[in-house]
């Protein structure tokens, strides 16, 4: 096994490292569900440096950066002490939850024991999106209100579903397609009710329960159209964004929050990656909500190929903060009892 990271080789003792040599199915899915949780989190942790600032800024792949925050509505861009260098957003904290929710063959149960555990665990979460904080009570934030009276912003319309949920479907192989859906379903109902966010989430899983089977076997457009045709009256804008997604190309102004443009963004930057670093570089020249972008792109890049992806080779892996996180050995292990076991 290659392993540029001492950390990384540490997250992989503690779940599936005695799995990942052996050349079945088992080793297989051990490979795949390990690199796609470290790629993801460290797709979270290097995007918060680019994540929102109105202007695309050069992407230094050596490190991670500091996250940075604009002093004023027009000042210039400053360092954000009261973020830890390395430390993960809610995209991997939340990522996290979900996955210690999940419960097999109980779909809303698991809704329900998710939004009970954002509750508990709130005070350690960092960058809670929009639709997360009302469906927990709280106030809009004056950004937010002017977002949505322009129409930049629908609650409910968001990516944090999909963002959430995605590595789910790494418990699932081709033989539970219709659980799978439910359980994302639900996982995503839990917060963002809107019938495009909850679409596209269950567009991601395919592509994550896919790799662990398939590998980069399967193209990622054939596997979204197969998935769409299975979606029981898909949103219309889904449906087109997903058949138009070959001649998608990014806006200008960044990636939103619309989980239709985020998951397009994923599919760019996976499609034009040569390897994990290649895709981190990639999703945070897009600009916006790069964090997520990074996350989930290069997640699924490694999941497909977790040695030529090279992800361990990544000497900033040791940068991110794994000691925030130290239930993501436990979730690969959960993830992949899932997937093996039952």
């Amino acid at each position: 096994m290659i392993a540029g990271s001492v950390v990384a080789e540490k997250v992989l003792e503690q779940a599936t490292k005695s799995l990942w040599d052996e050349p079945n199915s088992r080793g297989r899915c051990a490979r795949s569900i390990s690199a796609a949780l470290i790629a993801y989190a460290a797709g979270d942790s290097f995007g918060v440096s680019y994540e929102y600032h109105g202007e695309k800024i050069p992407v230094d792949t050596l490190h991670i950066g500091p996250r940075r925050k604009r002093a004023g509505e027009n000042g210039p861009l400053e360092i954000d002490d009261s973020w830890p260098l390395g430390g993960v957003s809610d995209d991997t904290m939340l990522s996290l939850l979900t996955i210690f929710a999940m419960e097999k063959g109980e779909a809303s149960k698991s809704g329900v024991e998710f939004l009970n555990s954002l509750r508990t665990n709130l005070p350690t979460l960092r960058g809670l999106g929009p639709t997360t904080r009302a469906a927990l009570g709280f106030e809009l934030r004056e950004i937010e209100k002017v977002m949505i009276a322009t129409g930049k912003l629908v609650i409910g319309n968001t990516n944090g579903g999909m963002m959430r949920t995605a590595l789910i479907g790494l418990a699932y192989d081709s033989s539970e397609e219709t659980a799978r859906r439910e359980m994302i379903t639900e996982l995503t109902l839990a917060t963002h009710k809107d019938a495009k966010a909850v679409d596209c989430a269950v567009l991601a899983s395919r592509l994550y329960s896919d790799a662990t089977s398939n590998g980069s076997e399967n193209s990622l457009i054939s596997l979204l159209n197969d998935e769409l045709s299975k979606i029981q009256s898909p949103t219309p804008e889904v449906s087109t964004g997903v058949k138009n997604l070959d001649r998608w190309s990014p806006p200008e102004e960044g990636i939103s929050l619309d989980p239709l443009e985020t998951l397009s963004a994923v599919y760019w930057t996976v499609t034009h990656a040569e390897s994990a670093l290649d895709s981190y570089r990639i999703a945070c020249e897009l600009g916006g909500d790069t964090d997520t972008v990074a996350a989930l792109a290069t997640g699924l890049l490694a999941a497909r190929d977790p040695i030529k992806s090279g992800l361990l080779e990544i000497s900033w892996l040791n940068e991110v903060l794994w000691s925030e996180i130290p239930t993501i050995g436990p979730a690969i292990s959960r993830l992949l009892k899932y997937r093996i076991e039952e």
